[in-house]
């Protein structure tokens, strides 16, 4: 009895469990299927979309130069020869041998700049660094020019002056890169303006054999003969200097030529020049006579050289990251989410 008794309460409270589970509701998970299946989709179609248009629309806008420029350049020689105007004007004509030199430039952005074009104000001024004070200065110049933000060219019509010491800014159109390289800089030759010739001369491609901080880089090399730079507007640029001829002093007119040659090593895709080398030949010219005024070869200073290893490197990783990786990343991920969403909405119901 006892067993029947309890047999019969369990088969009750087995009906009762059954009774008292309620249905599920297969709209319900239909519907949200649907919806994240759709959702998968829409967020497929959104990062495919933005993985095809990343390379075309954002990075190009990180080719461009900067409006708020603020950047330094420093070159060194250790055994340049230099001689003194004070001491050219007396008629002393051996130049000191050994000199160290320093040559430093601060170039920053002024008016006119706006979204297309950005003007650069580049001071540049060499020093004596075995002197102080003022009598290390050997010269200087401050430089102004509207170059095009994106193919960083002179702008037609835009600014383009040079103030030697304390005269008066003088125009000085250009047509020759001058800070930078074009992005994606390729293998060919360049115009490249010198301001100590004030010309624009082909900086020529040689070849791309050498990496500096793991770039590949581009050797160009400019070659501009001594040529002579005097102008009215030009202060020290003529002189009338006692020279001994055959025995015998007398005034000479000379005038200030200038030559250089000069490697570039440029980063292509950012168009940054990594390193450079220059030598430059600098002296009075006239009645048969030349007078050495400077000569030295300047290169990057070392804190120079790791500066520009830095910035081409960040530079063109965010290039890279634009270009390839993220839209990589995105597209993979977008093919996941629609295969994703293709799975849910073929699920049956």
């Amino acid at each position: 009895m006892a067993s029947m008794i309890a047999g019969h309460d369990d088969e009750t409270g087995s009906n009762d469990a059954t009774a008292a589970t309620p249905p599920r509701d297969t709209r319900w998970s239909a519907a949200t299927g649907r919806r994240v299946g759709l959702g998968a989709v829409f967020a497929a179609t959104f990062l495919m979309s933005t993985a095809v248009l990343l390379p075309t629309v954002t990075v190009p806008t990180l080719k461009k130069l900067p409006s708020d420029l603020d950047r330094s350049a420093n070159l060194e020689a250790t055994d340049a020869q230099v001689l003194d105007i004070p001491r050219l004007i007396r008629g002393d004509l051996r130049p000191d041998t050994g000199v160290p030199l320093r040559l430093d430039a601060r170039v920053t952005t002024a008016e006119p700049t706006d979204d297309r074009t950005v003007t650069f104000v580049a001071t540049q001024r060499m020093i004596r660094t075995d002197r102080i004070g003022g009598e290390r200065v050997v010269n200087g110049f401050v430089d102004w020019v509207t170059l095009d933000r994106r193919s960083t060219k002179p702008v037609t019509g835009g600014v383009a002056r040079t103030q030697y010491t304390d005269d008066p800014p003088v125009d000085l159109p250009r047509s020759g890169y001058q800070y930078t390289f074009p992005f994606d800089t390729g293998k060919r030759d360049y115009d490249y303006y010198d301001p100590g010739a004030q010309v624009s001369t082909p900086a020529v491609y040689l070849d791309d054999r050498r990496t500096i901080g793991g770039l590949r880089v581009y050797h160009f090399r400019q070659v501009i003969p001594v040529r002579d730079v005097s102008s009215p507007q030009r202060a020290g640029s003529r002189l009338k200097i006692p020279v001994v001829i055959a025995g015998r002093t007398r005034d000479v007119d000379m005038n200030l030529s200038y030559g250089v040659s000069r490697e570039i090593w440029v980063e292509p895709r950012t168009g940054i020049m990594m390193d450079r080398t220059e030598n430059i030949d600098v002296r009075y010219v006239g009645g048969g006579v030349s007078v050495q005024l400077i000569k030295a070869r300047l290169h990057y200073t070392e804190k120079q050289a790791r500066d520009l290893r830095s910035t081409a490197q960040e530079a063109t990783l965010q290039l890279e990251l634009g270009r390839r990786w993220i839209p990589i990343g995105l597209g993979a991920l977008g093919l996941a989410c629609l295969i994703g969403g293709g799975v849910v909405l073929r699920r049956p119901r």
